[in-house]
């Protein structure tokens, strides 16, 4: 399966490090942007929204796509911005390119700025990965 990808993890890090302020809290999630989110996450219908993480300036949320399949679930990571602005990040091979447009028709992403995710299993420069999710072979039924 080729997963697909708007985001790299490493900007999350550097926009969560960058929001502490000097006593160790956090900034309060303003109205703007409880807006910003709400409206995000409503653009797609598909996705059941589960987790978020305030982080000042951006808003990190994360759901969950049914897959009709096999009855797993593909992950949904959207970075929201102060401005509405969205990057983000899912498993969903169905689902990407129909996020992207989603967001690129509400203004909030640039258009032809989707991004292929790749699996980290049978990729040859991470060969050493340790921990990674195998996927079944369907014709087989072998990991």
């Amino acid at each position: 399966m080729i997963l697909s990808a708007q985001s790299s993890g490493s900007r999350v890090f550097r926009n969560i490090a960058s929001v502490f302020i000097p006593n160790g809290d956090m900034e309060a999630m303003t109205s703007k942007m409880a807006r910003a989110v709400t409206d995000t996450c409503n653009e797609l219908p598909f996705v059941n929204w589960d987790r978020f993480v305030d982080c000042g300036r951006i808003v990190v949320a994360f759901g969950w796509i049914d897959r009709e399949k096999d009855n797993y679930k593909d992950f949904v990571c959207v970075e929201v911005s102060q401005r509405g602005y969205v990057q983000f990040t899912t498993s969903s091979a169905k689902y990407s390119e129909t996020i992207s447009d989603i967001y690129v028709k509400h203004g909030r992403l640039s258009p032809g700025t989707h991004e292929p995710c790749q699996r980290i299993e049978g990729d040859g420069q991470l060969a050493e990965v340790e921990n990674v999710v195998r996927i079944r072979d369907a014709h087989r039924g072998e990991i």
